[in-house]
């Protein structure tokens, strides 16, 4: 069984007006059929590139640690649209 994963770090590339809405939520537990989502408040945005960091609170996984993500994006009241063309990341 992997061991306890205890940080992620994401970096999201490509366009990101500055009145769109963005949430990230990262879990350490994917492969459980519930997995604790957690909503990660530290993120550092700039035009082309958005930073997620996130320490985890949740300590369990039934079927082992397991890492994965999810992002939500809608635009402003700009109407201004946005890309992403890439997402990376690192977990420790």
């Amino acid at each position: 069984m992997p061991e306890h994963i205890t940080v992620a770090a994401l970096t999201l590339e490509g366009s990101f007006p500055a009145d769109m809405s963005l949430t990230v939520e990262l879990t350490n537990n994917a492969l459980d059929d519930s997995p604790v989502w957690e909503t990660v408040t530290d993120i550092q945005r700039a035009e082309s590139r958005a930073f997620a960091h996130h320490a985890f609170t949740n300590k369990t996984a039934v079927r082992g640690f397991a890492f994965n993500y999810k992002v939500t994006i809608a635009r402003g009241a700009s109407g201004v649209g946005g890309t992403i063309t890439m997402i990376g990341g690192v977990i420790g």
